[in-house]
């Protein structure tokens, strides 16, 4: 994004900005979660979602500070070798000038001398904003913004225990065979259900005599999808689903007796297309609020060193190989009564309702990092504190969040000094510089002060 201010551009939207869950019947599909936030600036509660949040903030504040000379300013480039270029906004009327300095390179870090303009240095696959173009205010690889862990909390108050009772569907008729109408075709599910259920049965009848073959028959069932149970005679013979909303053959071996078989299919949506050219036209079931089943991602994709330098991979940085792709169900709090809650849970395909828990989601843990010559924030939301500093040091930290370690050099009161400044605060802001640390005047680039804290009730 801020190659595109540096190369002129003068307006940036996002999408999204703001995460949400769709509730009820409101989210498209095939397969598409209630959780509907891709990792946005503010996630699906609500929450800042720092570091995103935070970083975007800082960058913001950094284009607005350019913001007369970006828009009416003259604009040139003086290009660094193959890979860095400086981009020069300049006011001819008043002299005032506004910089971009980037590093195109995927690998390599790069450090350029502006002589007059301070000495700087560039990340790979970066962009530093200069103020005045001689102080750096921004540089998208350098991330002073904290980063927070959320966790789930059990209500105290409660008990962790719910307590269930289950009712069974009336399925008699449906699997006699007494359907509400009937046609001498088979009829495509969302011509006839207009959305108004997931669910339509679809059900025939077989004839067959002492001298017909009732061996080796396969029951076989050609559908648009999402998902297919199937009856014969009253008894379940099998369940199939489609991957990502595909069409798929329902192939089940079935023994039939003879006379009268009844064969009772129901076929399910999970989400309909809502995009795309002739999305209306697309034919679900078979062709002739809910919660959507979870999906395991794989277990391949993911790895320990996240580095999004270069071109843009979907494949990039991703978490959570393993895991389903749902597990936690938001419920807004002005969906809650002060008095008895009632959930109701559809078991259709299996699961464990005693492992169900209603939780809270709060900040646990927030880490911060800030490069020498910039400001480290901290912040707990929702009313809580800073209520022990696990981690604190100005030097050059390895690790990330959670996992922490000292380089090879740091100042030993860095604890001290976030601690005093820090414990009991909502939120806390520390100057980060070798002064600060009682260092004198000494600058160190490489410098950083790195803080994990814990959040707690007031």
């Amino acid at each position: 994004m801020v190659r595109f201010f540096q190369s002129g551009g003068v307006f940036n939207n996002y999408y999204m900005y703001h995460g949400g869950t769709n509730f009820g019947r409101t989210s498209g599909g095939p397969f598409i979660t209630t959780s509907y936030d891709y990792n946005a600036p503010l996630d699906e509660y609500g929450n800042l979602n720092p570091p995103k949040w935070g970083h975007l903030k800082q960058l913001h504040a950094s284009i607005k500070l350019g913001e007369t000379i970006l828009t009416n300013g003259t604009r040139s480039d003086q290009n660094f070798g193959s890979s860095v270029t400086l981009t020069k906004f300049f006011n001819p009327t008043t002299g005032e000038r506004f910089c971009f300095l980037s590093n195109t390179d995927g690998k390599n870090d790069a450090t350029i001398d502006l002589q007059v303009d301070r000495k700087y240095f560039v990340p790979a696959w970066s962009v530093s904003i200069l103020d005045g173009c001689n102080k750096e205010v921004y540089n998208t690889a350098k991330v002073n913004s904290q980063t927070s862990m959320f966790v789930k909390e059990q209500n105290e108050k409660e008990n962790t225990q719910l307590s269930w009772a289950w009712a069974p569907k009336p399925m008699k008729d449906t699997l006699q065979g007494n359907g509400k109408f009937a046609a001498n075709q088979l009829l495509e599910q969302k011509r006839v259900m207009v959305d108004f259920s997931d669910y339509f049965w679809y059900m025939t009848s077989v004839e067959t005599n002492e001298t017909s073959s009732l061996q080796n028959v396969t029951l076989q069932v050609n559908t648009k999808g999402h998902v297919l149970h199937a009856f014969v005679n009253k008894r379940y013979i099998g369940s199939q689903w489609g991957s990502n909303g595909q069409s798929f053959v329902f192939e089940k071996p079935v023994l039939l007796k003879s006379g009268t078989n009844t064969i009772t299919l129901l076929s399910a949506t999970v989400g309909l297309k809502n995009y795309d050219a002739f999305y209306d036209m697309v034919p679900t079931g078979i062709d002739g609020g809910r919660f959507w089943p979870s999906f395991i991602a794989g277990n391949d994709s993911c790895s320990a060193i996240c580095d999004y330098r270069g071109a843009y991979n979907p494949r990039k940085c991703v978490e959570n190989c393993g895991n389903p792709s749902q597990r936690w169900h938001h419920v807004p709090r002005s969906f809650l009564s002060s008095n008895t809650n009632t959930l109701i849970l559809f078991e259709e395909i299996g699961g464990n309702p005693q492992h169900v828990s209603v939780q809270t989601i709060t900040i646990g843990t927030i880490c911060a990092n800030a490069n020498e010559g910039s400001i480290l924030e901290l912040s707990c939301q929702g009313g809580h504190v800073i209520f022990e500093i696990q981690f604190a040091s100005y030097g050059n930290l390895e690790g990330k969040c959670g996992s922490f370690k000292q380089g090879s050099w740091d100042v030993t009161n860095s604890a001290l000094f976030v601690v005093k400044a820090c414990i009991g605060m909502e939120s806390c802001s520390i100057d980060v510089s070798a002064k600060s640390f009682g260092l004198g005047d000494a600058t160190n680039l490489s410098a950083r002060l790195t803080v994990q804290a814990l959040c707690a009730h007031n």
